[in-house]
């Protein structure tokens, strides 16, 4: 027969051994719910990817051409340098409100940022390139009489390419850096947006699983564009 000392005893362990089985259940799952969280809102719903395509290809459209004609012309040089020096240092951030007010919708003004931050890198590596071309080279094709066209594309270009690639990886790195900012800001969905949400709720362990996903990224990112410019320089032939 059960009596009340009994009771009071079955009530009093099934208390005191509740705090001591939930986190230990806790601990194990936490991997697992961490990757199930990260999954949804990085790999099934993000649009970054699509957003650094546009802004990083807009930026190499744009920036490769003028870089070769900065470098090319110095009064193009002159007229140039202090507009980007004004202008470089300025934070991604800082952009973001004006592509908010000019375009008012979030994913276009993400998009504005990776462009004006891209850009940058690729128009100073580029025209840097460019001025580094022995003069010889160009001798030979004034004396040759090739158009200015052949003189871009059969002697600047092959020369100026891995200095356009190192443009190009820095730029990549800066996009992908720029769009998780901007997500924390425009809210919605990307791994941005959810490491701001996991910080309001107090996950901190989901936070350090999304900034080693973040750098895993880049460091991916980085070292392809690094192979690749390897393949393309001249000192490693």
């Amino acid at each position: 027969m059960t009596t009340e000392k009994d009771k009071d005893m079955t009530a009093i362990s099934v208390t005191v051994g509740r705090p001591v089985a939930e986190p230990t259940e806790s601990r194990a799952g936490t991997a697992d719910t961490a990757a199930r969280a990260v999954v949804h809102p990085v790999v099934a719903e993000s649009e970054a990817p699509g957003l650094i395509g546009v802004g990083f290809g807009l930026a190499a459209v744009v920036g490769i051409p003028l870089g070769f004609i900065v470098g090319r012309f110095k009064f193009m040089n002159m007229a140039t340098e202090p507009v980007i020096g004004l202008l470089r240092p300025v934070s991604p951030l800082a952009w973001l409100p004006i592509g908010l007010l000019v375009f008012q919708e979030a994913n276009l003004a993400a998009i504005w940022v990776i462009f004006i931050c891209s850009i940058w890198p690729m128009i100073m590596n580029t025209a840097a390139g460019v001025r580094s071309v022995p003069q010889d080279y160009l001798n030979v094709a004034r004396v040759l009489n090739l158009s200015e066209w052949k003189v871009v594309t059969r002697i600047l270009f092959p020369a100026v390419l891995p200095n356009i690639l190192t443009g190009v990886r820095l730029a990549i790195g800066t996009a992908w850096l720029v769009i998780v900012a901007a997500e924390m800001l425009t809210g919605g969905v990307g791994i941005g947006f959810w490491v701001w949400d996991e910080w309001n709720n107090l996950k901190v362990e989901h936070i350090i699983i999304a900034i080693f996903i973040i750098g895993i990224v880049g460091l991916i990112l980085e070292q392809a564009l690094m192979m690749v410019a390897r393949h393309f320089s001249y000192e490693s032939r």
